[in-house]
């Protein structure tokens, strides 16, 4: 069986959600949990675009037809926010959709349930979950971008040491609006090998950020941004994912992304604590991991199935989009690094931001 997209893709985030018919809620829809009690649907927060569209394809329709348990799909991870509804009791989200930083990081504070191994089959994963509250479920690529048709060859950088030299390669970037991946690429754009990061240079890292950010434009904390930015012309250059990047290719649009150095991450679910969903969000997880509904998810964002089997049936079209590992080139983000250390340096990452 071989798992293709069929569909095309706009790059406009409001377009990816209006065409796949994504059901979104909001933090103000959602104020009253009295309506999503225990027999109410599963809310998964995750990035919308492209990824809250294959959600619903891949995962949320064919779980609801199966075991007719409805999945609501929120926008905006944000750890703060999940703190909040366990204090308060008002438990909005049910799943998350996360970083390995943030994922960790959540662990570590308590924020997840202890993945439920007697309802989440976790014996097929391809790499560990590094944490008993959380299931890794794919890997991710992030890279250099640009419009192939204002920055024709030698004319945009094509990796992170020529992203961060403003002077060979004049022009508006973007980066992410979190620490985690910005600081790692601050210190590969200052001159740190890909392979040597670890632990981090914080110190290095910001000093670099203080020279690159009059050139940011955009500190991009919604992933539908980052093409946009480029399509639209509000930036000369951008920090992407290759699920952006083809989606836009896969519109018409004249976007390219450099495969040479890529920022690896890996994308982990949890169940919030004290969720009233708990068993059906639990059901979901299990669900999403199956090889097949993997490898439909992956072909549509060209993510990394971490789920034995699924690769096998994924569209050897997608394989493009997916970078050696074995390269030491990639910045391969440390799960295990961030997990001590994302909540106190994004938070002076946020204050860095306002300076």
């Amino acid at each position: 069986m071989t798992i293709s997209l069929r569909s095309k893709a706009s790059i406009s985030r409001r377009s990816f959600i209006g065409a796949a018919g994504v059901t979104l809620a909001a933090p103000f829809v959602l104020g009253s949990r009295s309506a999503l009690a225990k027999d109410g649907p599963v809310v998964l927060a995750t990035w919308g675009g492209l990824v809250a569209k294959a959600v619903k394809e891949s995962w949320a329709d064919p779980f609801t037809k199966e075991t007719g348990i409805s999945v609501v799909v929120a926008e905006g991870p944000d750890l703060a926010k999940v703190k909040a509804q366990i204090q308060t009791g008002n438990i909005e989200w049910d799943v998350l959709d996360l970083p390995g930083s943030m994922a960790m990081s959540g662990a570590k504070l308590g924020f997840w349930e202890p993945i439920d191994t007697n309802i989440v089959d976790t014996s097929n994963l391809v790499l560990p979950s590094s944490s008993p509250d959380l299931v890794r479920m794919y890997t991710y690529a992030g890279g250099v971008g640009w419009d192939s048709k204002r920055n024709p060859a030698g004319t945009h950088p094509s990796n992170v040491a020529e992203y961060f030299d403003v002077k060979r390669f004049p022009g508006s970037r973007t980066l992410r609006a979190r620490v985690s991946e910005t600081l790692e690429m601050a210190l590969v754009g200052s001159g740190v090998p890909a392979d040597k990061l670890y632990p981090l240079d914080v110190e290095r890292g910001f000093k670099a950020l203080d020279e690159i950010k009059p050139h940011i434009r955009n500190w991009v904390s919604e992933t539908a941004q980052m093409t946009a930015l480029l399509q639209n012309g509000e930036v000369d250059f951008s920090y992407v994912y290759t699920s952006r990047v083809r989606a836009a290719q896969e519109a018409g649009i004249p976007m390219e992304m450099s495969m040479s150095q890529c920022v690896i991450g890996s994308i982990y679910y949890g169940v919030v604590k004290n969720s009233p969903r708990r068993e059906a969000a639990m059901k979901f997880i299990n669900f999403a991991a199956k090889p097949a509904q993997m490898a439909a998810f992956c072909a549509a964002t060209t993510g990394i199935p971490n789920v034995r089997g699924a690769r096998e049936l994924m569209n050897e079209s997608v394989q493009k989009w997916v970078p050696d590992l074995a390269d030491p080139k990639h910045i391969v983000v440390s799960d295990a690094y961030w997990s001590d250390h994302y909540e106190k340096l994004n938070g002076r990452f946020k204050e860095w931001l306002l300076t």
